[in-house]
């Protein structure tokens, strides 16, 4: 009975560990595509200026 709940507890974690990776990758790429798009901007408004 212990070792079954052991089993349960470890595979809640694990889901739990994958959603959180799963959800900081594509923070991670949310982040880095707005960088990209503000450098963009920023190049393209510097380049067009007076």
């Amino acid at each position: 009975m212990t070792q079954h709940i052991a089993d349960s507890i470890a595979q809640a974690d694990s889901a739990r560990r994958r959603r959180a990776l799963r959800w900081m990758r594509w923070l991670l790429v949310a982040v880095t595509v707005l960088t990209l798009l503000t450098f963009v901007g920023t190049v393209l408004l510097v380049s067009t200026g007076p």
